[in-house]
């Protein structure tokens, strides 16, 4: 096999990983440089160190530059609700007022989350108002305060 097939394989071995530790990032700027180093290598006859000093150079390049911009662009949904019941019970924050026909954003206590929020009895609530989630209907949290 050409030596260039193995850094195409650790590519896709970088990219593998990647998968499991999204919002991270690291990763795939390895795989890009492990790619920009398959395609020179696949091109030129560049001896191993060579190679590898480039990996390293263009490893670093893309931490600094790459990193940042997909973390700046890449939004990530928030994971830590795994099912629409563990908000239901909590306690939440208004942040953004709950408006009698318009929702309004609920911060959860527990774990931090964020949630679009209706009150269940229609009313005004404001922000920094204490609330309790009752409900769960589709994408919104219907809300009680004590």
């Amino acid at each position: 096999m050409e030596t260039h097939s193995y850094w195409y394989i650790f590519t896709g071995l970088l990219l593998l990983t990647e998968a499991f530790t999204p919002g991270l990032f690291v990763f795939v700027c390895l795989a890009f440089a492990a790619f920009v180093v398959a395609v020179i290598e696949q091109v030129s006859d560049y001896n191993f160190y060579l190679l590898v000093a480039t990996f390293v150079a263009v490893s670093v390049l893309n931490l600094f530059t790459l990193r940042k911009f997909l973390k700046a662009t890449v939004k990530i949904p928030n994971q830590n609700i795994e099912n629409e019941f563990d908000a239901v019970g909590s306690e939440a924050m208004v942040f953004k007022p709950i408006q009698e026909n318009e929702p309004g954003t609920i911060k959860l206590l527990d774990n931090e989350n964020t949630l679009l929020a209706m009150s269940k009895n229609g009313e005004f609530i404001g922000q920094g108002t204490t609330v309790k989630v009752v409900e769960l209907k589709d994408n919104l949290a219907l809300v009680e305060t004590f």
